[in-house]
């Protein structure tokens, strides 16, 4: 796997070509970092491009590690919504199908079956507030 230095840090990627590309993209995902380009330009060209934007990928692989880094999703916890740090409160029941979130006076209540990932959770938040975000923004259209 190809990679450059940039200060201390090492940043590693991979190279994705594809022939109908016209230009070179980067992409940071929790993944890594994915350089997307066509088939006609060198790796010493790719090279070259994400040395140049080696701050802007450091800053958002920095910005992705924080976000792994924050609190467990558990009872107690706090998540933002509207501006406004919100309590998490975790209810368990044994016939909850997939975790569910309602929200109320500013309280996050998930139901969901014991052993539930944190992914799961996180998952049923973020479709919380993608559903949210569109019932705010098509009154606006």
């Amino acid at each position: 796997m190809p990679s450059i230095t940039y200060g201390t840090q090492t940043i590693e990627f991979e190279v994705l070509r594809k022939p109908r590309m016209k230009n070179t993209y980067i992409q940071v995902t929790a993944d890594g970092v994915l350089v997307k380009t066509n088939r006609t330009t060198s790796m010493k060209e790719i090279n070259g491009f994400v040395v140049k934007k080696s701050a802007w990928i450091a800053k958002h692989l920095e910005n992705l590690k924080a976000k792994k880094i924050e609190k467990e999703i558990v009872t107690g916890s706090c998540i933002y919504y509207m501006g406004e740090s919100c309590s998490v409160e975790i209810v368990m029941e044994s016939e909850a199908i997939s975790p569910t979130l309602t929200f109320s006076h500013s309280k996050f209540i998930i139901k969901a079956q014991q052993g539930v990932s944190q992914e799961e959770l996180a998952w049923v938040i973020d479709r919380f507030y993608k559903q949210r975000a569109i019932e705010k923004i098509t009154p606006l259209w």
